[in-house]
């Protein structure tokens, strides 16, 4: 076969169409990281939150009766680092 110009024009689309498909490429392999350093934050942020909120509730403690009772109760519980991230990740 002869050339044809729009053997030409379907070359560089398909140029066009790769540059876009890389920078794509690019981008969403930043956003992940991005959502990895926003998660990390996130879950030592509620980490820094429970320990004060565990520091509020032994704060809180007042004696009745001859006995300790905290005002503030709080019944939370500390998730792993891999498990707590995962959570956060989902939230996010």
């Amino acid at each position: 076969m002869g050339y044809c110009p729009s053997d030409e024009r379907l070359t560089h689309i398909e140029n066009v169409v790769a540059m876009l498909r890389a920078d794509l490429d690019r981008r969403m392999d930043r956003a992940g990281d991005i959502m990895e350093q926003i998660t990390t934050r996130a879950y030592r942020q509620a980490l820094i939150t429970l320990d004060e909120l565990r520091k509020f509730q032994r704060m809180s403690m007042v004696t009745l009766r001859n006995a300790s009772v905290p005002l503030i109760k709080i019944e939370l519980h500390r998730l792993g680092e891999d498990e707590g991230q995962d959570t956060m990740r989902k939230y996010l």
